[in-house]
């Protein structure tokens, strides 16, 4: 990915800033040393790979989570120590990566409900219902706004997952923001859904500044006036998104490359896949052949880390065919898959973090036999033999990742 050197011009005043933003879970170090300055009137992009901290970010700067050291600063006032709700009144307001709506009621009663506070009409509970009908002409400015017009009275429950998460950005613009975080705003959006958004995005700014994390590189490049890249959680580079990135894919096919003519162990056809009613894998087919290594590449966010989810089990909203050795394994549950043979070396470090690194690497054979032996594993990986008797947090994260996936596999059946 390209980032340049944001031009030299006046820029309007930072209404957001952390400094040193760190925050650490026992001995991994999520976050470390973010500095960022959101400005007024601008859309500030937050990305990297899956797990650099982007989330995390976003849980800091609105207090969901209380960071382990920095500074975090909202319109010249420290909030480092504010709780979350005090925050929101203060117009530090925040989207989730899951659509959160109200499902059963209209898209009016969603936008007047996030209307109540701002009026004074929360705690009122005595008031009869009409009360609200005050908050309508607000209610409908917000709605018209978004472009929900025609679905002012329709239930959330029946609005596509594009126009819910429109509907989210109208309840949150509902408490006058003085800052807007928008995570992930584009995910499971079809291109029709990708433009109407990015256009309401757009609007938006030119009175509040927007600070959002994407994967879609040509939404960023085409909105975000200021580019943030973190790589896991810290050394972030600041900049400019060049214009002219690749435009967003669909990886209705995901293809590796192996070494040759092999007998099929894993067969996956026309594999699909949910994240609520997000659709986010498409028909992939792949077919790995036994002692055989199959890479899937992409950018991120088209799919691979969700790919290998779902034919393991973890993603259970899913469609499609997966055999392994012969076997149909769409309908097996998690535990089963891993005793049938399929080992899955997560993305996160999954170690036992109050064991050693020999009593992680023994567990494996509780579970299923036929894995690597203790000597088997030590021999192929030297510096573990040593470390055997260190505590798992204390082990490099790159090579804790090499003694995890050999005690977890059977050499006969594993991909």
């Amino acid at each position: 990915m390209a980032v340049a050197a944001t031009a030299k011009q006046e820029e309007p005043r930072v209404v957001l800033s952390a400094r040193g933003l760190s925050k650490s879970f026992g001995a991994f170090m999520a976050v470390k040393n973010v500095d960022l300055d959101v400005r007024h009137a601008r859309v500030h992009a937050l990305i990297g790979p899956n797990g650099a901290g982007k989330t995390t970010v976003f849980n800091l700067l609105t207090k969901f989570l209380q960071p382990t050291a920095g500074s975090i600063t909202l319109l010249g006032t420290d909030i480092t120590k504010t709780p979350p709700d005090r925050i929101a009144r203060m117009g530090l307001v925040r989207s989730f990566q899951i659509s959160a709506v109200f499902p059963h009621l209209t898209v009016l009663d969603n936008v007047r409900i996030a209307l109540q506070r701002p009026n004074g009409l929360s705690t009122q509970f005595w008031l009869p219902v009409s009360s609200l009908d005050r908050l309508n002409a607000r209610a409908d400015e917000l709605i018209e706004s978004v472009g929900l017009k025609r679905e002012r009275n329709a239930l959330a429950a029946d609005l596509s997952y594009g126009r819910k998460r429109v509907l989210e950005i109208a309840t949150t613009l509902a408490l006058d923001p003085k800052v807007l975080l928008l995570d992930e705003p584009m995910a499971g959006m079809g291109q029709e859904d990708i433009g109407t958004v990015s256009n309401i995005i757009r609007e938006v700014a030119k009175t509040r500044a927007v600070l959002m994390v994407e994967h879609n590189l040509s939404v960023v490049a085409d909105i975000c006036h200021h580019v943030t890249v973190l790589q896991r959680g810290g050394d972030p580079r600041r900049g400019r998104l060049r214009r002219g990135q690749p435009g967003p894919a669909r990886p209705h096919r995901l293809y590796g490359h192996g070494g040759g003519l092999m007998a099929p162990l894993l067969q996956v056809s026309n594999l699909n896949a949910w994240y609520g009613e997000s659709h986010v894998l498409h028909g992939v087919d792949m077919t790995v052949g036994e002692g055989e290594t199959i890479t899937i590449l992409g950018r991120n966010g088209v799919g691979k880390t969700t790919t290998l989810r779902t034919i393991v089990g973890i993603i259970r909203e899913r469609k499609g065919e997966i055999r392994f050795a012969g076997k149909d394994m769409l309908g097996v549950p998690l535990h089963r898959t891993a005793h049938n043979g399929i080992g899955f070396v997560p993305e996160e470090r999954g170690i036992f973090s109050t064991l050693t690194v020999e009593e992680n690497l023994m567990l494996p054979p509780v579970v299923a036999e036929g894995g690597m032996s203790l000597e088997e594993i030590y021999g192929s990986s030297p510096t573990l033999r040593s470390a055997a008797p260190a505590p798992a947090p204390s082990f490099p994260e790159a090579s804790s990742r090499c003694w995890r996936s050999p005690a977890s596999c059977a050499p006969a059946s594993s991909c």
